[in-house]
């Protein structure tokens, strides 16, 4: 969903305590994260080649009670923008695509005519211009309609840039899906071909299957979303099709064969290509200037995320010897799998775990719930201090808003958004969620000048544009 690529500083330290230890440390802390239901899903340690831990805990489907196992693939999320880099990247070490190239020179007829103007580099490393195509009302709503990148490229096209390719850095799928169009159009076939050919039968994933949430598939787990008041939402409802941006499913041990292939061997990329890989991360460059910098780095590591509603998952490599593997891949939407890495990582560098806590975004509402909506929003700095939280971005904020929303609670959900607003107010969806809950609540003045808001700070947002026809109609 929203995480891409991660740099780390240092990942895992040498440790010097056993083995067991280590397993029994982990098998506490999956079990912990499991019975506070924040967590369920697999998890694999591996030491160089060898596993350390690898434990499976929830059910990969709550209706009809069938546990997950350690085989059971999960929506992998944004992971899937790292394997459509490495098939980019295969096609620049044959001298099929080069990283200054125009995205006009592979793909037209944008209505934005900055956007052929963006280089596949500005792209690929989030600064292209291009926004969310999940964020587009027609494809949320009609997702059946959409099956292929093409599909969802045509909409795309329709979309004003958010800014000038190359001048600003802003994540984005809708780049992806676009860098998906220029595979096809190199190739002459699907991406879900093209990936097959190049990564999943090469490496032997023979368990990585290009599928929808609600496609039948053998040891397929089902998300669920688990809102901030607790209810627990099976979200094969959200059935937008896999594209190159996300949406493949996979498991840990497919997902270990592409991790070390990355690492130790030349099957998917040579070693100069494999260092653009690392290198074109967020801001586009990295703090190593060879691959073999990387290999001999003691603190070199690397770790992927992705989360969509009702899955994440998290990749984690440490480049030096030893080489450590974490993968974490979850059936309970963001930050369940991420969440349990960071308890993961305390571990592998000798510290003990930290206190297990509720999600924010379920503190939150429980804490709303007790104390009321004044106390809570007076005094939010307080309350989230004196209780290890730390807030990073908007989304725990507007996830609790609609929960509150769901349950009629009008003036609360409207005090929540205004608070988002207060702290983001540079994040249009903020706007355009506090749009919605003075829209609910009926006071249309308010609602209107919310919806405007969005379109000053992005113009040609369709959902905002949408609400305000409404708003304006007679």
């Amino acid at each position: 969903m929203k995480y891409f690529l991660i740099i780390f500083a240092l990942l895992f330290s040498h440790y010097s305590f056993a083995q067991d230890d280590i397993a029994q440390k982990l098998d506490q802390i999956v079990d912990e994260y499991y019975k506070m239901e924040i967590f369920s899903g697999t998890v694999i340690v591996v030491k160089d080649d060898t596993p350390v831990f690898e434990k499976a805990v929830g059910y990969s489907s709550r209706e009809s009670k069938t546990p997950n196992n350690i085989g059971t693939i999960f929506n992998i999320g944004s992971i899937q923008k790292t394997f459509t880099k490495v098939l980019l990247l295969q096609l620049i070490q044959d001298g099929r695509l080069d990283l200054n190239d125009k995205l006009g020179k592979y793909i037209t007829g944008f209505s934005d005519p900055r956007a052929e103007n963006a280089t596949i580099k500005e792209i690929m490393i989030m600064m292209g211009g291009f926004g969310d195509y999940l964020n587009n009302p027609d494809i949320a709503q009609n997702p059946d309609r959409y099956s292929s990148i093409g599909d969802i490229l045509t909409e795309i096209k329709k979309e004003p840039l958010l800014f000038d390719p190359g001048t600003k850095e802003m994540y984005s799928n809708s780049g992806y899906v676009v860098l998906g169009g220029v595979l096809e159009e190199i190739y002459g076939k699907t991406y879900s071909e093209i990936l097959k050919e190049k990564i999943l039968d090469p490496l032997g994933m023979n368990r990585s299957l290009f599928i929808r949430n609600d496609a039948k598939a053998e040891n397929k787990a089902v998300g669920y979303m688990i809102a901030p008041d607790g209810n627990i939402m099976d979200v094969r409802q959200f059935n937008v099709a896999p594209t190159s941006a996300g949406g493949m499913f996979s498991n840990v041990y497919d997902l270990l064969k592409f991790g070390q292939s990355l690492m130790e061997d030349n099957k998917l990329l040579n070693d100069e290509h494999k260092f653009l890989l690392y290198d074109l991360g967020p801001g586009g460059k990295s703090n190593y200037s060879s691959w073999k910098s990387i290999r001999s780095s003691n603190s070199f590591g690397v770790g992927w995320a992705g989360g969509s509603p009702g899955w994440n998952s998290m990749l984690v490599q440490r480049g030096s010897s030893p080489r450590y593997t974490v993968i974490v891949l979850s059936n309970y939407d963001e930050p369940s799998a991420e969440a349990l890495y960071s308890q993961i990582r305390n571990v592998l560098n000798g510290k003990e775990p930290e206190t297990v806590r509720l999600p924010l975004e379920r503190f939150v509402y429980n804490e709303i719930k007790s104390r009321g909506i004044d106390d809570f929003t007076n005094n939010y700095e307080k309350i989230f201090s004196e209780n290890g939280y730390v807030i990073r971005d908007d989304l725990p904020l507007n996830m609790v808003g609609y929960a509150l929303l769901q349950n009629d609670l009008i003036n609360e959900a409207i005090a929540v958004f205004k608070l988002n607003v207060k702290l983001y107010p540079n994040i249009p969806n903020c706007y355009d969620s506090l749009g919605e809950a003075y829209m609910v609540g009926g006071n249309k003045e308010e609602a209107i000048k919310n919806y405007e808001t969005v379109l000053k700070m992005q113009p040609g947002n369709k959902n905002a544009q949408q609400m305000l026809d409404k708003l304006n109609a007679p």
